[in-house]
């Protein structure tokens, strides 16, 4: 991909020194389209090295980075008090070009009275209750990282009985 990128970028540019003596809007197009590649591969290059943080955990809480289709670096922090359970979740869609989409979630659904807002969603569920955590890219995926996740939990006990007994 990058190799394409530095090719035709290289062949705009000869094309560009090329044109300068008789055509100066097609100089000025094709330098600017030069210019724009080159931002795009250093861009790439950039979110390669390093890529944005997607989810964050710990005893504590489950962070996610993801809001409204991207992601950013302050994330929404969901405890794990409020978390009830963990489901991994597989489907496929339709994509461009009618291609088969693979879409790996884990599905973390929160106990009453706490909702989470829609847009930190991975599938766009406007449903409070459930946060869908994008599970089909990073270095954990799918089984691995609920089973990472089941790892850092909090084994829930029972709640103590406090009644006073009775003598």
């Amino acid at each position: 991909m990058l190799f394409c990128c530095l090719a035709v970028g290289a062949m705009v540019l000869t094309m560009a020194v090329a044109a300068w003596p008789d055509q100066k809007i097609l100089f000025a197009c094709t330098s600017t389209l030069t210019l724009m590649m080159v931002a795009g591969v250093r861009k790439s290059i950039i979110m390669y090295r390093s890529p944005p943080v997607m989810l964050y955990a710990d005893r504590e809480k489950v962070v996610t980075h993801f809001y409204n289709r991207s992601y950013r670096e302050q994330g929404y922090e969901i405890p794990w008090a409020d978390i009830v359970d963990l489901e991994l979740v597989k489907r496929s869609s339709v994509g461009a070009l009618s291609s088969r989409v693979k879409k790996v979630t884990i599905v973390l659904h929160l106990r009453a009275g706490v909702s989470a807002p829609p847009e930190i969603s991975a599938d766009r569920s406007t449903d409070g209750q459930t946060v869908h955590l994008d599970a089909s890219t990073g270095t954990l995926r799918g089984e691995r990282l609920l089973a990472a996740l089941h790892q850092l939990r909090p084994q829930m006990s029972p709640p103590l009985d406090t009644t006073p007994a009775d003598d």
